[in-house]
């Protein structure tokens, strides 16, 4: 006797279903989107950061290091011995120069005292030190005894050099990028005579670093952004620090 064949009853899903089952993993696939989205902007702000804090942190060391051990002396006190110190600024802002006589290594690896002076220009904040000979003065101690305080003619003198400084690219050494601004407060208020140079060393400085992650913003302009384009100034005010340090004089 034959068995009768039994058929197994196929259960199909119906299209109410196969909508509901798409929806839910749209859902998810948008979840784990802002998730990795959310992610890449922390790293991106993370990485912007550090770079920002970095470069702070090496220009800040640095200008500490060399306003501690900073020599300074005034003519009157000293016929004959004055070193200058002083700065070119804007009310509080560093106008384009930090400048005054500290240790350093020289050209030839040896450790001298020289005219050290802080730049700030096209956002770059550079250091550059007067250890070798540069255009129009062989000497790196010329400057020696000008009283740039109650002498208006070497003062021009001096702020001449400084300039002629500032051309010499092997003297310079770029130390943080995306510099928008450095602030100087003195503590007491420092008077400078002709608006450059110290007449005494403040007991205090407060240097305040404005800075942002320029590396990000060159990234954008590599891909032919404009300068003043939306997506450059954004991002200039995100990756945007201010940096606060205060450095006790001898």
């Amino acid at each position: 006797m034959k068995r009768p064949v039994r058929y197994m009853k196929t259960q199909h899903y119906t299209l109410v279903e196969i909508m509901v089952a798409i929806a839910i993993l749209v859902i998810m696939m948008g979840f784990l989107f802002q998730f990795v989205i959310g992610a890449q902007r922390i790293w991106s702000s993370s990485e912007s950061t550090s770079n920002t804090f970095e470069q702070a942190q090496i220009a800040l060391q640095l200008i500490e290091n060399d306003l501690q051990s900073t020599l300074y002396a005034n003519d009157k006190e000293y016929p004959g011995h004055s070193v200058p110190m002083g700065v070119k600024r804007t009310g509080s802002l560093l106008d384009n120069k930090l400048f005054m006589v500290a240790p350093d290594s020289s050209a030839s690896g040896n450790v001298g005292v020289f005219l050290v002076m802080y730049a700030l220009d096209n956002n770059e904040l550079s250091r550059y030190v007067f250890d070798s000979p540069i255009p129009g003065y062989a000497n790196p101690h010329c400057f020696y005894g000008f009283d740039p305080v109650t002498t208006p003619g070497q003062a021009s003198a001096f702020m001449g050099l400084l300039d002629v400084l500032e051309g010499d690219n092997t003297k310079k050494n770029v130390l943080a990028t995306g510099v928008q601004e450095v602030r100087l407060d003195y503590m007491p208020n420092t008077p400078l005579a002709g608006a450059n140079f110290f007449t005494s060393v403040p007991s205090a400085v407060r240097i305040t670093l404005t800075v942002y992650d320029a590396r990000a913003v060159q990234r954008l302009l590599d891909q032919g952004l404009a300068a003043s384009s939306t997506p450059v100034t954004d991002k200039i005010d995100e990756t945007t620090r201010v940096f606060t340090k205060v450095i006790f004089m001898r």
